[in-house]
């Protein structure tokens, strides 16, 4: 693998903390296999089924105030650390991954623990969710069924993704798009979520950020105007991170998953 490529497929390392570990405090940990090696899940005990999907650099403990708050309306929830990222990256395993592994993960989760009622993914996971929801190129064989889908801070997609890639490391953006089209036999161009979202045919919420700097929030804008079933709430000052600890994406993703109806923003 070209080093570029590489250094795009690698996560950073997050220790876990004595936050993380009390966040999910009151789930149930398990794992499942998944491609030679295990995803490491938790689960809020509960009635109506959702599968939580966090970012890159992330872990499941940071959907926690979104668990615990679907979870006390009677939502099961389970979250889950992604391929080699938290308590998913094994002692000795590899440290690559990419947004294809993160789709085929939620099939892998919602296969062995689902289904699922609705997903609610975050950054990376967003984009993951929207691929996986119409089988879109590599992800064909991993189609998920789910009613309704959250998309918290969703990038446009993998051009995005590696713009944001060059801007902190340098580098060529057609270089690294080159590489990454040879590494996973694909074109990032079939994976753009604009071009997507007018095929999934569920009713969507997005919620992002207008100072989002990792996603650009006009994208989500203009889904909610031009594709029937999207809806959209902005919020304001909570960046591309901060959203997943906000009271306000949470009102809004129940409303929604109870309602089918986001609030007025």
């Amino acid at each position: 693998m070209e080093s570029m490529v590489r250094s795009f497929c690698t996560p950073p390392a997050s220790d876990e903390t004595e936050s993380d570990r009390k966040a999910l405090e009151g789930t149930t940990e398990n794992s499942i296999p998944f491609e030679g090696t295990r995803l490491v899940t938790y689960e809020w005990s509960g009635d109506r089924a959702l599968l939580l999907a966090h970012g890159w650099g992330s872990r499941a403990s940071h959907m926690a105030l979104l668990g615990r708050g679907l979870a006390r309306k009677g939502y099961r929830v389970v979250a889950f650390d992604g391929p080699a990222h938290g308590r998913s990256r094994q002692p000795g395993g590899s440290p690559l991954t990419s947004g294809f592994a993160f789709g085929r993960a939620i099939h892998a989760v919602a296969e062995a623990l689902g289904p699922f009622d609705a997903v609610v993914g975050h950054s990376v996971s967003a984009s993951a969710a929207v691929w996986t929801a119409v089988g879109a190129g590599l992800l064909s064989s991993h189609r998920i069924h789910v009613e309704k889908i959250v998309l918290l801070s969703c990038p446009p997609g993998i051009n995005q993704f590696i713009l944001n890639f060059c801007a902190r490391n340098g580098g060529s953006f057609e270089e690294l798009k080159h590489g990454l089209e040879v590494e996973f036999s694909c074109c990032t161009d079939d994976y753009e979520v604009a071009s997507l979202l007018p095929r999934i045919g569920l009713p969507i919420l997005m919620v992002h950020d207008e100072s989002d700097e990792e996603a650009p929030f006009r994208t989500a804008v203009d889904a909610a105007r031009e594709v029937e079933g999207v809806q959209l709430v902005l919020t304001r000052g909570l960046g591309h991170g901060k959203v997943l600890a906000s009271r306000e994406t949470l009102r809004a993703a129940l409303s929604f998953l109870d309602s089918g109806t986001a609030p007025e923003t």
